[in-house]
């Protein structure tokens, strides 16, 4: 795995600064020990820390000075310009514009080059835009990052306020589009190549997930055809290793992720970190015990759900001894982008029935609704409320227009795929110097993604698809009990009694207890913050909100975080 920065001039006659360089460098990694290879130059400079996992990371300089960095994997068809590794042979391809190989990519990554003969920096995503890639095109240099915290490490990139982009990450949890909380810094989107030169900077996509044709595939072939799908997206993971290290929830994504690893004979460690008494935790259990894995939970970690997770891998790495971990142990099997990419949670038949007629705001508002995301309107000052709380669904409606050549029934999905599905795993790469883990994604396989995007969507929603797939997986896939979504297809198979699902409260009483004291020292730390928006932000309604929370009479927690975002990224001119 792979974190990389840079800075390079792009105008004539203008040199990079030795402040901005050393500021890169200091912020490129937090772990002590971690060597950076720098490339450096009167007019750029270029570093990257690489990290444990194997083959998540390359970097190549010709003899002519022109270099590309890799952090991900792109994972091309082996038909398509062999070469003796990716990274070589994305650095050919970028130096001729071609975008063949990129088309072949199934997997998650992002590159850039920076090609001083012909004065050119080309970055570039995945088809998915899963793995970030952060610009900025400020007094002509270009500065970029594979994490948002590098680039805010230089203050007059940050120091101007994307104010749509705040409004998003607060009702969503993530910006859509191109946007970050900051107006000069932009992140690439799904199948992105931008290229900037002394001329300026041009975007373009090498894959259109708008013109997928639809797919003439009879219903009762299609779970095999996906079930495929996704055991040659495994395979392409593993690439011949004989172990794994996997998470394995009580949900139906990571079980089916270990049935695959298991029916192909690879040996898997499988980690749990849901609470005591939950249905993640005893599920995950019943499951590893059926599918024959290694099986370590680790219950009682933080509350966040990423730091628990890293705390999990940590506990499994002290636990278990050297020479009985997988080859490549830095390495986690994941599901994420599986509960939204093939159950279609965040939809409902509404959502699709609205589209299908064609009315877009109205099925924004039924989405919006549906996930109760809106904006907390009695935290913003009354001048500005109903500019700011209109915000989120403006921008969902913006995206849902690039995607008007979408089938309508299938096109909030593909604008879900490309937005929050993309921005889901933005804290873990934010904080990977951290968390020293890299994790193998094959529900966001590009292939196995477009065999579903391509497919009605009627039968896929509320897991409807997902459960008839699961019979074609061994049995002890369908025949364990699993945590069903409310209102989804439910599971046929009795769950223990006694136990608490996600919904309903997924933390025992003390857990509770300390998520409503967190979110209480949350709401204190914004109230005392100097940099609090008083020009957008009711003090007084936080400040009952805090009183209302100590109290025990609401969690108010939604509010605090809101506040918090926008305390974080509004900029006061």
């Amino acid at each position: 795995m792979s974190i990389f920065a840079g800075v390079v001039a792009v105008a004539p006659g203008i040199w990079i600064s030795a402040g901005d360089c050393d500021a890169l460098q200091r912020a490129l990694t937090r772990q002590t020990g971690d060597h950076a290879s720098i490339d450096r130059g009167p007019a750029h400079w270029i570093g990257q820390v690489e990290l444990p996992a194997r083959g998540y990371a390359g970097r190549i300089a010709d003899t002519q000075g022109r270099t590309t960095l890799l952090a991900g994997r792109p994972l091309f068809a082996s038909d398509v310009e062999p070469g003796p590794s990716d990274v070589q042979r994305l650095h050919a391809a970028l130096l001729t514009s071609g975008t063949r190989l990129l088309d072949s990519a199934t997997g998650s990554f992002c590159a850039v080059q920076w090609d001083p003969v012909a004065g050119c920096v080309t970055l570039v995503a995945d088809k998915l835009g899963v793995r970030p890639l952060y610009y900025a095109i400020c007094d002509g240099y270009l500065y970029f990052s594979t994490a948002q915290r590098v680039l805010e490490s230089i203050a007059h990139l940050v120091d101007s306020t994307d104010e749509r982009g705040v409004a998003e990450f607060s009702a969503f949890g993530y910006p859509l589009a191109d946007r970050t909380p900051f107006a000069r810094v932009r992140c690439l989107q799904s199948a992105e190549i931008v290229r900037v030169a002394v001329g300026g900077a041009t975007a373009s996509r090498y894959w259109h997930w708008e013109r997928l044709p639809p797919q003439q595939i009879d219903e009762a072939e299609l779970p095999g055809l996906v079930h495929r799908a996704f055991v040659r997206a495994i395979e392409r993971r593993l690439d011949g290793e004989r172990s794994a290290v996997a998470m394995l929830s009580g949900g139906l994504d990571s079980r089916c992720i270990v049935a695959v690893l298991r029916a192909l004979g690879v040996s898997v460690h499988t980690l749990n970190f849901a609470p005591p008494s939950s249905e993640d935790l005893v599920l995950g259990r019943l499951c590893a015990q059926a599918l024959g894995s290694r099986h370590f939970e680790f219950p009682r970690g933080p509350l966040d759900f990423w730091d628990r997770m890293k705390a999990t891998f940590d506990a499994w790495l002290e636990h278990t001894e050297a020479n009985e971990r997988p080859a490549n142990p830095y390495v986690v099997w994941s599901g994420d982008g599986g509960s939204c990419g093939l159950g279609h949670i965040y939809l409902n038949p509404e959502v699709v029935r609205l589209m299908q007629q064609h009315k877009i705001a109205d099925a924004v508002d039924e989405y919006l609704d549906y996930n109760r995301i809106a904006l907390p309107r009695k935290l913003l000052l009354r001048a500005h409320r109903d500019r700011l709380a209109a915000l989120p669904s403006q921008g969902v409606i913006e995206e849902l227009d690039r995607l008007r050549d979408v089938e309508p029934g299938r096109r909030f999905h593909s604008y879900l795929m490309q937005n929050g599905q993309r921005r889901l795993l933005v804290k873990h790469y934010e904080n990977i110097d951290l968390r020293r883990f890299e994790l193998s994604l094959p529900f966001f396989d590009s292939d196995f993604v477009r065999l579903v995007l391509g497919s009605p969507i009627e039968g896929f929603l509320r897991h409807g698809f997902y459960v008839r797939w699961l019979r074609e997986f061994a049995p002890e896939v369908a025949t364990t009990p699993w945590q069903a979504y409310p209102g989804h297809v439910a599971c046929p198979v009795a769950v223990p009694p006694g136990l608490r699902n996600q919904w309903d409260g997924w933390y025992d009483d003390a857990g509770i207890r300390q998520a409503r004291i967190n979110g209480i020292e949350l709401g204190r730390r914004v109230l005392r913050d100097g940099r609090f928006p008083r020009n957008l932000l009711d003090r007084k309604v936080l400040r009952l909100a805090l009183w209302l929370t100590r109290l025990g009479w609401g969690d108010y927690s939604h509010v605090f975080k809101c506040a918090d975002v926008f305390t974080r990224y509004s900029r006061v001119s």
